[in-house]
């Protein structure tokens, strides 16, 4: 697990019925390269608009590797798998945001 990890969202794109997002990551001496989606309503019930969607990657990858080795995360993934695998994503992001 990753505690204090340096996060930049590199690029954002509208995406579907959402946004892609280029994801640049560093911890623990590595570094890495996600490539998040994030759905509209994804966004909209994380953030209700309080954040730029950006934000909410941003936040959804330090939560991610909080809980998982840089190394071992999946590079490619969309949003709401975190939602499908850890129960308290929804109220650590709303919190954070």
């Amino acid at each position: 697990m990753a505690n204090g990890a340096a996060i930049r969202v590199c690029e954002e794109e509208e995406h579907g019925r959402g946004w892609r997002f280029r994801v640049e990551a560093s911890a623990d001496g590595l570094d890495a390269e996600f490539h998040v989606t994030l759905s509209w309503a994804d966004y909209d019930h994380w953030s209700r608009g309080a954040a730029s969607p950006a934000r909410v990657v941003e936040e959804l990858v330090r939560f991610m590797l909080e809980r998982e080795a840089l190394d071992a995360t999946q590079q490619d993934f969309d949003a709401a798998r975190l939602r499908r695998r850890f129960d308290e994503v929804d109220e650590t992001i709303r919190a954070r945001l």
